[in-house]
């Protein structure tokens, strides 16, 4: 209902309330039919960013997160006062809190998605201009030729792993990330295309790649042999 509900509210020209600070009831969806990979249930767990802020909240309001295959981090680099200490600083709030879940990160694939890309545009130029056309030219056709897509996306991916350590000089989460967790991937998002007007939408939405970090879940959910059985499985 919730997700409908926030849909609803986009097609009306309005954005939805920002995520309550609790521990949420869970959105399952299914994916079938999705060129290589497996049908699978996504179980996902949304809750409010404050949550991330100390390990206590995570723990008391997060603690779904200890059984998850994935851990999305997702990140506005253009709403943080300083990018590297602000990114820093949630990483190690994610990385204290499971400690004290008793969980292990290392069993996890982390994904760290940067939202509200199209406010990024302007800094992705010279060696990164690449990331800025990825970006815009983020139609869901593309999808079509799934094979082909995860190969740009494990580009980007790269391509995005060097600017967070070059650009944003965010060498310490680099490696805390790669050091913690089974594997490190990186996305950019843009949900809406352009920057709101408060709580209104100026123009119509155009989403950019928001489907890449579900196909990123799916990608890191199934290893080596599991994962060919599950394919072959599929087919």
């Amino acid at each position: 209902d919730t997700v409908y509900g926030n849909a609803r509210m986009l097609d009306d020209g309005f954005l939805p309330d920002s995520t309550p600070k609790n521990f949420p009831r869970p959105t399952m969806i299914r994916a079938e039919g999705v060129p290589m990979q497996p049908n699978c249930s996504l179980l996902m767990f949304d809750t409010g960013g404050e949550c991330f802020e100390k390990p206590t909240q995570l723990v008391q309001f997060a603690g779904f997160v200890r059984r998850a295959e994935a851990a999305m981090l997702l990140i506005s680099i253009a709403d943080l006062d300083d990018a590297r200490a602000g990114m820093q600083q949630l990483l190690n709030t994610y990385i204290v809190g499971m400690g004290e879940l008793s969980g292990d990160t290392k069993n996890q694939n982390l994904i760290v998605v940067f939202t509200k890309a199209d406010k990024l545009v302007g800094h992705f130029t010279g060696k990164w201009a690449d990331l800025a056309t990825y970006l815009i030219d983020g139609s869901v056709d593309a999808l079509a030729e799934t094979e082909t897509y995860l190969d740009r996306m494990r580009e980007i991916s790269d391509l995005l792993h060097d600017f967070t350590e070059e650009e944003l000089h965010a060498h310490e989460f680099i490696n805390a990330a790669e050091s913690n967790f089974k594997s490190l991937s990186f996305s950019i998002i843009s949900a809406l295309g352009t920057e709101p007007d408060g709580a209104e939408l100026s123009v119509e939405i155009v989403p950019r790649r928001i489907l890449d970090p579900i196909l990123w879940v799916m990608e890191k959910s199934f290893d080596g042999p599991l994962r060919s059985l599950k394919r072959w499985w599929g087919w």
